[in-house]
């Protein structure tokens, strides 16, 4: 039960709050659990972030919207934890090929390292956690 705290944690990290700074409101997103109220977050952090014109912000808002569904499918499956996390990684490669077909080159450069660092900063406190 643990491992699929974790799992779930990690998950919902990895993929919706990536290259979401420190502040609180990043903190806060990572404890929702309605997807609906998880990718208004997502999206609303990414627009400041990048600088998201109104379209932009409505398309990334659907997109964020799809894939935290996605993942709390995912996350209530009974797959192993190796399973579960090999479906979380094709979505966000999934996600990442949407965002972008909408963001300029430049905010999706901004986003790729946003979530490259998301990334290395969840490596970190998964050694930390004795993994």
């Amino acid at each position: 039960m643990a491992t699929l705290k974790k799992l779930m944690c990690a998950a919902m990290m990895m993929l919706f709050t990536v290259g979401m700074s420190m502040s609180l409101q990043a903190q806060d997103a990572e404890k929702i659990k309605d997807p609906a109220q998880r990718a208004k977050m997502q999206t609303t952090e990414l627009t400041s972030q990048l600088g998201l014109s109104d379209d932009q912000a409505a398309k990334v808002g659907e997109i964020n919207q799809r894939y935290a569904e996605r993942v709390n499918n995912i996350a209530a499956s009974d797959a192993d934890r190796e399973a579960k996390g090999q479906q979380l990684k094709t979505l966000q490669s999934q996600k990442s090929a949407e965002f972008k077909q909408v963001l300029n080159d430049d905010q999706y450069n901004k986003y790729e390292k946003m979530v490259q660092d998301r990334h290395e900063k969840m490596k970190g406190h998964q050694k930390s956690d004795g993994q």
